[in-house]
């Protein structure tokens, strides 16, 4: 459900949106991500509503059910990853949500890390480095182009826990 819900969502973003998207691409995929995850939440709470559960928030943005008051709420488990690439004249941007990791290839190898440029992250707005690994900047055919937004990254394990 929630990768169904994710990719609609996101897919008529991208086509209503195009003005923002010139205009700012990082607001644009901010936006994109930002109401796509609403969306997918607002579905779990409706899917899970209509099967006699009631529903809540948690003040750390989690979902939370139980079948009756004298249930024990339970965290609502489910959701999805998401890489989102804008290209904007000669400019690609890259977005993604989840443990989701984006490889850009090429036929040959023409790609350096140094062409990638950090713009920034809004999972975490007063981050001003990227989390991508830095290689050695040898000529390849393949770059990371998404930062880790999985707990196993060190990165993404403190921001979780702010």
């Amino acid at each position: 459900m929630a990768a169904n819900v994710g990719t609609s969502y996101l897919k008529n973003f991208c086509e209503n949106n195009q003005d923002l998207l010139e205009s700012n691409a990082f607001e644009f995929l901010v936006r994109g991500i930002t109401e796509a995850h609403a969306a997918i939440k607002e579905e779990f709470v409706k899917s899970l509503t209509e099967k006699g559960f009631e529903v809540k928030e948690t003040e750390e943005g989690y979902l939370v059910k139980r079948k009756s008051s004298k249930s024990q709420w339970v965290c609502v488990h489910g959701g999805t990853s998401c890489s989102v690439v804008a290209l904007v004249g000669t400019q690609m941007y890259t977005g993604n949500v989840g443990d989701s990791t984006g490889i850009m290839s090429t036929s040959k190898p023409v790609l350096h890390d140094s062409m990638l440029q950090f713009v920034g992250d809004s999972a975490d707005m007063e981050r001003k480095t990227s989390s991508i690994e830095a290689g050695n900047d040898e000529t390849t055919n393949t770059l990371v182009i998404t930062s880790d937004h999985s707990p196993e990254s060190p990165v993404e394990f403190c921001r979780m826990r702010k």
